[in-house]
């Protein structure tokens, strides 16, 4: 049996441009609260930034969902698909890697996302971490046991920021490096995080892929 390589992308930040609504919603959620921040203060997980002024995740949570809905968002225009995401997914599939989506959205708001832009078909597994799984590590571990760990012979985490990362450890850990594993962080304003593969664009993430491939 010839095993396959996986490509782990992440939804948010790095298939489609959401940072200006999920921004606002939190600011807002917050403002709800009695707390003003900034954009520049809610950084990769607005739940340590909740725990630090003594909110639980069930009080903002309570908030956060009076947000404006993802649908109506995606129909006014404030949610967009990158330019080359669409491209190079389907360069990605010609190639024969498999693709899977695991994101920490609630599932109704993945759907939601994934069918408006139209990017569903691409994947062959998509897992969401909210609200079923602590972390995004738990999340990866089953989305690689859905996969099939026996039939692997490298996986690929794709994302925007640490989180999604750090996935690519808790699994090789977690199945005893039974394949190979590493992350590839997707920044288009050129940053870098140290030990992980940095890149600009998507494009670049299905030349490598591609390029590891043959």
């Amino acid at each position: 049996m010839v095993k396959q390589k996986i490509a782990i992308f992440d939804l948010d930040g790095t298939l489609i441009d959401s940072s200006a609504k999920l921004k606002a919603d939190v600011i807002s959620a917050f403002h709800r609260l009695g707390y003003q921040v900034s954009p520049e203060n809610i950084g990769e997980n607005w739940y340590d930034l909740a725990r630090s002024r003594g909110i639980t995740r069930e009080a903002f949570d309570e908030e956060f969902d009076k947000r404006k809905t993802w649908a109506a968002s995606l129909r006014d225009g404030e949610v967009a698909v990158f330019a080359d995401t669409k491209s190079s997914l389907e360069k990605i599939a010609k190639a024969g890697i498999t693709m899977a989506l695991l994101s920490k959205s609630l599932p109704k708001y993945t759907d939601t996302k994934l069918d408006f832009f139209g990017l569903r078909k691409y994947f062959t597994a998509i897992r969401t971490t909210s609200p079923t799984e602590l972390t995004k590590d738990d999340g990866a571990i089953k989305l690689v046991r859905e996969l099939g760990p026996n039939n692997i012979s490298l996986a690929t985490f794709i994302g925007d920021n640490a989180i999604d990362l750090s996935c690519e450890r808790a699994v090789a850990e977690y199945y005893n490096n039974q394949f190979q594993t590493r992350g590839v962080y997707v920044n288009r304003d050129g940053k870098s995080i140290k030990g992980y593969c940095s890149v600009k664009t998507l494009s670049e993430v299905a030349d490598l892929l591609i390029q590891n491939g043959r």
